[in-house]
């Protein structure tokens, strides 16, 4: 299917849409056009002949959704305008005079059968046609299958026209119309409808059945917000699908509008509104569809030879083989796939017709086959929609503010229900966040709970945050440097000019200003500094990290018997946090880490000094998981939960099984010992302490394995 194209004149249409509309959603305006093209050729009673023996009638059915601004009252109100020519010689020329030979041709019929009077029957007739009223352009809700079926009468006397249902938002009138959707099920394929034996009434009276078809056609648009809610507007509708509806609609979804005009000037956007070629177009459009409307076109027949048949097969043959490969609870996709061919064969008829050909081309089955594709692409994210707790993250993220748990149930019907069921959404909406780049936060204000979210953009190692100085309070540049360059930092020399300076001043926050201040302090971070103070070695830190991405470097106090020196991570994310939040995040790391960290790392205005004559050291590796330890957020209630229940643990012993491994204890424990090993423990006192470890786990090994597989290993390694 590569290489699709679709109908020149329709997207020329679609083109001048967007302008007007300011909306850049192709899709949406697709399905909308192809709509109002495929009513043209049935209110005409256009008929495709040469698929198999029945003539098909050219209907279309297509579901639209879209949020709000998409510029449906815009496009509507262009394409109405647009057809309006059509529909002025439609009903004022066309129509009287095909139902006047339709009406003389069923009198006679009536009086050969009956031994009547032709004029008795006619004016029996003529009687019955003008109570039945006017055939309306389109209706947005229908009472009942009675009055479809009395304006399907109307339809049948007149041989023209069409029974067309536009929705302007499905959400609301769904619910309770299931009487009328099983109708246009029927009404569907050929244009008929099973009659119904009911007894007669004034608003029911029962008439002499005409045989003729009457095309029907269906545009129902949707906000996706308010369809897809959790309620019984959303079971209804996936029952609508279930029932039929997929093997006969096209679809559009637009998940968010891509507006033009933040780019534009007024200027520009004046002149895209009222395009004088676009303005062009739509008229010249609105001409050619009011040839349409000649007498000559009445009941046309547009045939489809055996070439373009074979073409159709083999495109159907292709459904076919990618329906048999979903798996078969999938049993709605599969139909929709499977009967894509049958929408596909009438839009390529009423592209013919529009194109004023007698036949359907080649070209035409390659333009019904690109908006049935294209149409396939938006079912399918219909068919498989967002699970609420995406819903849930998407929402916060979007609404820019933070939510109470009313305001959700109000926008969010799903999330009515008990607090487990609550409780269970949000949780979920927190992992599925952090896998997205979505982070949600908690807090309470009067014990009332309030959530929000925000991105969280992944680290670049080419774009780390840093500011640097000369001064300790003022005159810092605010960069962002690549991580090789942050270890060249950390050895800046001495300023060759006229000052006191021996070091340089940095931090891992930009300032504004300038100015080093907490006020002054930008939130964004993206490397993680740590002074460790005498109180671990630098080899045992470098064997610890050694997984991790991180940079060495150390300070003027740094002796070859106490080790002082700073160790720099880089997070996996890009965080924005307040100096409260800054000091509660870089608490809890410091409380997991297996090293005894100096408390003033905590701080975001925390600076820290250049060692010219210091020596740094570079790892590469993973970058520091952080979502963990981020405040007020799910995950770091979760590692809140994991260090209450590892409170028997030491800080070493802890992140050994929390950081190491896929949770095999074997070797868990063994990169324990390996740890102890390398920070220069005696074998008898890895043993021992191994021992100690395993004895504290909830699912430890039996002591007699740990000797064939941890032990064993470790003295290989040791040589004893």
């Amino acid at each position: 299917m590569d290489n699709l194209k679709f109908h020149p004149l329709s997207e020329n249409i679609v083109t001048a849409l967007m302008a007007k509309a300011q909306n850049n959603e192709r899709q949406f305006f697709r399905m909308q056009v192809a709509y109002f093209i495929g009513t043209v050729a049935a209110q005409m009673h256009v008929h495709i002949q040469g698929w198999g023996s029945d003539k098909i009638p050219v209907n279309m059915y297509t579901l639209n959704l879209a949020p709000s601004g998409a510029g449906k009252g815009m496009s509507t109100g262009v394409l109405k305008g647009m057809l309006k020519p059509f529909y002025e010689n439609f009903f004022d020329t066309t129509v009287p005079i095909v139902s006047d030979k339709t009406l003389t041709a069923e009198a006679a019929k009536r009086s050969g059968n009956k031994g009547t009077s032709e004029d008795d029957e006619r004016a029996k007739l003529d009687k019955e046609y003008a109570e039945l009223g006017a055939i309306p352009v389109a209706f947005d809700s229908v009472g009942s299958a009675a009055a479809i079926k009395q304006l399907r009468h109307k339809i049948q006397m007149t041989s023209l026209g069409s029974i067309n249902l536009q929705i302007d938002e499905i959400g609301a009138n769904l619910v309770g119309q299931t009487e009328a959707l099983n109708t246009f099920i029927e009404l569907y394929d050929l244009g008929i409808v099973l009659d119904k034996l009911i007894k007669s009434n004034k608003e029911n009276l029962r008439t002499q059945k005409i045989d003729r078809n009457t095309p029907a056609n269906m545009l129902l648009f949707g906000v996706p917000q308010k369809l897809f809610d959790g309620s019984n507007t959303e079971k209804e509708f996936y029952s609508m699908l279930s029932m039929g509806y997929a093997r006969r609609c096209f679809f559009g979804l637009v998940d968010n509008v891509n507006q033009t005009t933040e780019q534009l000037t007024a200027e520009q956007l004046l002149e895209q509104m009222f395009n004088e070629d676009n303005d062009l177009l739509i008229a010249k459009t609105a001409n050619d569809f009011a040839r349409l409307a000649d007498v000559a076109w009445a009941n046309a027949i547009i045939k489809i030879e055996k070439p373009q048949c074979l073409k159709l097969i083999e495109y159907k043959m292709h459904c076919k083989v990618r329906a048999n490969a979903l798996p078969p609870h999938k049993d709605v996709e599969i139909s929709e796939m499977e009967h894509r061919y049958f929408k596909v064969l009438k839009l390529a008829g009423a592209y013919a017709f529009t194109d004023f050909s007698p036949i359907i081309t080649n070209d035409h089955l390659d333009y019904a086959i690109a908006l049935a594709e294209d149409s396939g692409e938006a079912f399918s994210r219909i068919i498989n929609p967002k699970r609420p707790y995406v819903r849930l993250a998407e929402y916060l993220m979007h609404s820019g503010t933070e939510s109470t748990m009313s305001d959700l149930e109000e926008a969010l019907p799903f999330m009515r229900g008990s607090q487990n069921h609550r409780n269970e959404l949000i949780m979920m909406a927190g992992s599925w966040g952090i896998k997205n780049g979505i982070l949600l936060s908690k807090a309470y204000v009067d014990n009332i709970l309030f959530l929000s979210a925000k991105s969280i953009p992944e680290t670049d190692l080419d774009k780390i945050i840093c500011s640097y100085s000369f001064s300790e309070t003022q005159g810092y540049n605010s960069k962002v440097m690549k991580a090789k360059h942050i270890a060249q930092l950390l050895k800046m020399p001495e300023k060759k000019e006229d000052t006191p300076a021996a070091y340089m001043h940095w931090l891992n926050h930009h300032v504004s200003d300038g100015y080093r201040s907490d006020s002054n302090i930008i939130p964004n971070f993206n490397m993680l500094v740590f002074d460790i103070d005498g109180t671990a070695s630098l080899q045992f830190v470098q064997q610890i990290f050694k997984d991790y991405e991180y940079i060495i470097g150390t300070t003027k106090s740094h002796t070859e018997t106490v080790h002082r020196f700073r160790l720099i991570f880089f997070s996996n994310y890009i965080l924005s946090l307040n100096t409260e939040d800054y000091r509660s995040f870089m608490n809890s790391i410091m409380e997991s880490l297996p090293i005894v960290v100096d408390d003033a790392s905590n701080q975001r205005v925390k600076k820290w000094l250049t060692n010219p004559l210091g020596d740094v050291y570079v790892n590469h590796g993973k970058l520091f998981d952080v979502l963990p330890f981020i405040p007020k957020t799910a995950k770091n209630d979760e590692h809140k939960s994991t260090m209450l229940e590892q409170t028997n643990l030491d800080n070493l012993e802890r992140w050994v099984l929390n950081n190491t491994g896929d949770g095999n204890r074997n070797k868990q424990l063994f990169k324990y010992a390996m740890i102890l090993r390398d920070a220069g423990k005696s074998f008898d006192d890895i043993r021992n302490a191994v021992i100690v470890l395993n004895d504290k786990l909830k699912d430890k090994l039996p002591e007699s394995e740990l000797y064939t597989t941890v032990f064993y290993s470790l003295s290989k390694s040791m040589g004893v």
